[in-house]
């Protein structure tokens, strides 16, 4: 028939026979192609374990230092005070001395004089002015030793000197460590390798650790043993505890193949 349209090459070549299923075929390769450089980038990435590791030691404080103030008083005379003051400070090293504290081991600070004052108010609770009541002044002696049990005693027992006329008043003792520089460079070590155990442990049977990648060290950490405290951010110094807990975390990151 004359008037019966003729088919576009293109229709033509989309009806030769197994076309389509040439164009299956390519897009088959293709994405076969892209997923498997996928995981090769995947694989050709580093794998790593991340762990934390700690490390502790509890220890007894080897340094102590106790701080105790005296204090005279006298209604009129300043001089007198201060006589009293001297008597007081004699009477507080004779019994250190007896104790066995070596004089090298304590010493004075300056004398703080300080004029007393009552403040008045009339019955409409008005403030009149002030009334003078006195002189008071302190001075405070500081023990510094490693001979712990003794300072301990001395601070407890020093205010029997109240019932010779010696104004005294005992402060809690400071209890500190020395050395901490040896003892956190032990205690890195510790943490190091305890944190390569657990990652050994985390991956075992699956890869094998290879070298660290990375390693960030915490702040330390010295609280009292036993004790509730909290850890601070910036790092803690427990110095109200004889025995202490001194510790530290790293984070570490290794390579595993």
């Amino acid at each position: 028939m004359e008037n019966e349209p003729t088919p576009s090459r293109m229709a033509q070549f989309f009806h030769l026979p197994n076309i389509w299923a040439l164009i299956l075929g390519v897009a088959v390769i293709v994405c076969t192609a892209i997923l498997c450089n996928t995981i090769s980038m995947r694989d050709s990435a580093p794998r790593t374990v991340a762990v934390t590791g700690s490390g502790s030691r509890q220890m007894r404080s080897d340094w102590i230092v106790w701080i105790g103030t005296i204090t005279s008083f006298h209604s009129t005379d300043k001089v007198q005070c201060a006589g009293q003051l001297k008597k007081s400070r004699e009477a507080v090293a004779a019994y250190l001395k007896e104790q066995g504290i070596d004089s090298t081991r304590f010493e004075f600070s300056s004398i703080n004089v300080e004029d007393k004052e009552e403040r008045l108010y009339n019955n409409d609770g008005d403030f009149i002015g002030k009334k003078f009541l006195g002189y008071e002044m302190s001075q405070q002696v500081t023990i510094q030793t490693d001979d712990i049990d003794r300072v301990k005693f001395i601070s407890r027992d020093i205010t029997s000197l109240l019932s010779d006329g010696v104004d005294i008043a005992s402060c809690t003792p400071s209890y500190y460590l020395r050395n901490l520089g040896d003892l956190k460079l032990s205690l890195i070590d510790e943490a190091t390798e305890n944190a390569k155990t657990r990652a050994k442990k985390l991956i075992k049977g699956f890869a094998k650790l290879s070298d660290i990648a990375k390693i960030d060290i915490g702040v330390f950490q010295i609280t009292g043993l036993y004790s509730d405290e909290d850890y601070s951010y910036g790092g803690s110094y427990n110095t109200t505890s004889e025995w202490k807990e001194v510790s530290v975390t790293v984070h570490a990151t290794y390579g595993i193949k």
